[in-house]
């Protein structure tokens, strides 16, 4: 049963208190605050980029998108035609020559527009905790 605690909570984010005193079992849970901020969020996505023009960074990068809770929807349409475009070569040159070409063919900015606003942003996590 810890073990299921420990998975839920390394997902989610969240501090779990367990505590068993007088044949009774207490679950806390308290949420941990994470913050977005521009800058690095946009760096974090270059940094998506980046790996995903090596050959298999599709499971990394799924991992790292759930574990930071960045996700750019429209950067992830580019990068889903960057994992298909090697599949059903063979050997590791022909995959990354694909891969290279696909990169070739992508626009310049892959990363979602709303990035580009100036100003001030509502970020969920700084604006309403």
């Amino acid at each position: 049963m810890t073990a299921m605690f420990n998975r839920i909570s390394a997902f989610v984010k969240v501090i779990i208190f367990i505590e068993y005193c007088d044949g009774r079992l207490t679950i806390e849970i308290i949420a941990r605050k994470t913050s977005h901020e521009k800058r690095k969020t946009q760096e974090t996505l270059q940094s998506h980029f980046t790996e995903a023009k090596t050959i298999g960074a599709k499971t990394k990068l799924k991992t790292a998108r759930t574990e930071k809770g960045i996700k750019d929807t429209v950067q992830e349409f580019f990068l889903k035609k960057l994992f298909t475009s090697y599949k059903g070569k063979n050997g590791p040159k022909a995959k990354q020559d694909a891969l290279d070409a696909a990169v070739a063919d992508l626009p310049s900015d892959i990363t979602s527009p709303v990035w580009q606003l100036q100003g001030t942003l509502l970020f969920i996590t700084q604006d309403l905790f």
